[in-house]
């Protein structure tokens, strides 16, 4: 007669070999069922920004300063942005058609070009604020890191992830972001949360590219008053800050692993 200690020994070899089996399954038919819906979605991409702001400088008058108060509008000089993204399918609106989020992250740096004040003394010694223009060909830095979501009515190859030559999509959203920005005698940050509508046109040749728009509007923080830290003018009661108002960038986006998109056919022919 076969022992208790024996029975229980061949029913755990059993049970383990059943799990090793199992996982054994699972490791080698599921990662690409599960890469081709994950990986299939995610893009990467570079572009041109543009962004209009205001920028404010205060100064209360103090240790033989005047009041003074500066507002400008300004442009950017030049602008970059680096964009990565995923799409969430929601749900079917058509044969060719459907309703998706879309969660991104988005880099943008600026330059600007516009005169800060600096203190300066006369013969006197008494202060005063001297408005020159910077060595470089730029006055200040700005940058936002934001991260843009979106419900967007997606059609055509970007609607089902299929081989088809052309999709597009349009949407809506909002994008929290954190603002930084340094020139001449100060820096700082700002946080914000913007609405924005996008657009995109896609091409599949071979893999899918996409040229992506965005336009942010509303309070546009690239940094405030209240988060500003003072350099040159250190001693003085002073503020500034610079605060977007209209942003748009143009994205060429590729989506790497596209290849993976399903064939289209008799046997999926929406």
């Amino acid at each position: 007669m076969i022992d208790i200690s024996k029975k229980a020994f061949f029913f755990a070899a059993v049970f383990l070999c059943s799990i090793v089996k199992s996982y054994g399954q699972y490791v080698v038919f599921m990662p690409m069922e599960y890469f081709t819906k994950i990986l299939a979605r995610e893009e990467i991409g570079y572009g041109y920004a543009i962004s209009n702001a205001t920028y404010k400088f205060k100064s209360m008058g103090n240790n033989g300063l005047p009041d003074t108060s500066i507002s400008q509008n300004v442009t950017s000089k030049a602008g970059f942005t680096e964009h990565v993204g995923y799409t969430f399918p929601i749900s079917k609106l058509g044969d060719r058609s459907r309703l998706g989020m879309d969660i991104g992250c988005n880099v943008n740096l600026f330059t600007w070009d516009y005169k800060t004040p600096t203190v300066m003394t006369n013969s006197d010694g008494r202060p005063y604020y001297s408005f020159t223009e910077n060595e470089f060909d730029f006055e200040t830095i700005s940058g936002q890191i934001e991260m843009p979501i979106s419900l967007d009515a997606r059609f055509g190859n970007l609607a089902y992830y299929t081989k088809d030559r052309f999709g597009w999509a349009v949407g809506a959203g909002i994008s929290p972001m954190i603002g930084f920005a340094t020139d001449n005698n100060s820096a700082g940050f700002g946080f914000g949360a913007n609405p924005f509508i996008k657009a995109e046109v896609c091409l599949f040749a071979g893999i899918a590219m996409k040229l992506r728009s965005q336009v942010s509007f509303g309070r546009i923080p690239f940094y405030d008053e209240n988060k500003s830290i003072s350099y040159d003018i250190s001693g003085y009661n002073t503020s500034s800050s610079l605060t977007g108002h209209v942003q748009a960038s143009v994205t060429l986006v590729v989506l790497p692993f596209s290849w993976l998109w399903a064939e289209k056919g008799w046997w999926n022919t929406y």
